[in-house]
């Protein structure tokens, strides 16, 4: 609404501006100091590794006897987020990843399929925050652990009876594969460097029983080894008849790579569904993921159909996202998604366009207080391995914008209060 229009001298002007400034300045400071309100973190988030296993070979299922190709990865780390006064929020964690097939086909149909799991203890504590600003809130400390595992059980072609665009549960299913009898698996691990080059990082030692054959290794803060270590590259999957790879990259520093912010608690998934065949003319292809935690429900949007679920943990939050989006046949199309979650268990239905070519990008880890999750973004993902760029050109490209918007907004919002 428009003031009205008031007639006065010039120096009443200025003893009224004097008078509106000094009431306002009064009223600021009585404002912050009875409402005191928490502040951000102004610095970058900090990792410190301590060590890095990893090894590879196969187990025996604890539960069939039956034997599975795994790689493993167990990551011990450090993590501070800086805030004004010199205050932090730490954490310590360790970080178990274990990959995992069937080693051929003769479990049963319904038995453990391809899977990650996940398996991790965080502790955290707030060192010189009030409790306003202390993401943990009014306590400053909190131990949280969990066992978090993805499995992919089936590859679906369905109908979609009710034309909602996806598999739903009352959706008749024409035909199904079982990665839980793979014909042809495959599992492999590969250590990058920085400049984009494959790493012969060193086995030291192996373990052999009538339950596990493993080659195993280790590097430790300061081998200049681990100073070089980029990432690994796991691929597991099953060839034939329809070839589903999943391609995980696990970054050991935070890192943008194909347009998605990771941290050395996430993994950036590529799946690929290649030579779809299909048995019938008027169906699609689905694929059905089970997700369990041993401590935490699973909650999603209140629609049931979302492009993320996540543990209800508070301190630090598994979580399982996508993108929106899949290439299939070459065209960025929809991805729709059905999720049933029931207490420390949910299965995911990531239904596609029928094609014979599909590719998607998940993201899957642990996300600490205070921390987004990460998620692919909305445009059609990449198939690595494919283009041959250098894997540390996206990352350099994607590090060098982060900073300039980065620069720019300190520069621009310096001056205004944080954002409550």
């Amino acid at each position: 609404m428009r003031a009205p229009s008031i007639e006065i001298s010039v120096d009443g002007t200025l003893r009224q501006a004097r008078a509106v400034v000094i009431g306002l300045i009064a009223f600021a400071l009585v404002a912050l100091s009875a409402n005191p309100a928490p502040v951000a973190a102004n610095n970058p988030d900090e990792y410190s590794i301590a060590k890095i296993f990893y090894g590879s070979g196969w187990i025996a299922d604890p539960t069939s006897g039956l034997r599975r190709d795994v790689a493993l990865l167990n990551l011990t780390e450090g993590y501070q987020q800086h805030y004004p006064n010199n205050g932090t929020l730490d954490a310590f964690s360790q970080i178990f990843i274990e990959f995992s097939i069937p080693a051929d086909a003769s479990g049963p149909e319904d038995g453990a399929a391809l899977r990650i799991h996940f398996s991790y203890y965080v502790s955290m504590s707030c060192i010189h925050l009030d409790t306003l600003t202390c993401p943990l809130g009014s306590n400053d400390t909190a131990v949280v652990q969990d066992t978090f595992d993805l499995e992919v059980r089936r590859i679906i072609e369905y109908r979609d009876a009710d034309g909602s665009g996806g598999y739903g549960p009352g959706d008749p299913i024409v035909n199904a594969i079982s990665l839980a009898q793979p014909e042809s698996p495959h599992i492999r691990a590969w250590p990058f460097a920085f400049d984009g080059s494959m790493m012969d990082l060193p086995y030291d030692w192996s373990t052999i029983t009538n339950e596990t054959q493993l080659s195993e290794g280790a590097l430790f803060a300061g081998d200049p080894l681990l100073d070089q270590l980029s990432h690994f590259w796991i691929s597991t999957g099953d060839g034939v008849p329809t070839n589903l790879t999943l391609n995980s990259f696990f970054f050991l520093r935070p890192t943008v790579y194909q347009a998605v912010p990771l941290t050395p608690t996430t993994l950036k998934l590529d799946l690929s569904l290649e030579h779809m065949s299909f048995v019938a003319s008027d169906t699609a292809a689905a694929l059905e993921f089970n997700l369990t935690s041993s401590h935490f429900r699973f909650s999603a949007n209140e629609s049931g159909s979302s492009d993320g679920v996540f543990t209800n943990a508070s301190a630090a939050q598994a979580f399982f996202t996508w993108s929106p989006n899949a290439t299939a046949d070459g065209v960025s199309s929809a991805v729709r998604s059905t999720v049933i979650a029931s207490n420390e268990s949910a299965t995911v239905y990531l239904s596609y366009p029928r094609a014979t070519a599909i590719y998607h990008d998940p993201v899957v880890g642990l996300a600490y207080v205070g921390q987004r999750f990460s998620a692919a973004p909305p445009g059609p993902p990449s198939t690595p391995g494919r283009s041959g760029t250098p894997i540390w050109i996206p990352i350099l490209a994607g590090t060098a914008v982060i900073i300039g918007v980065g620069a720019y907004l300190v520069v621009r919002y310096s001056r205004r209060p944080p954002r409550l």
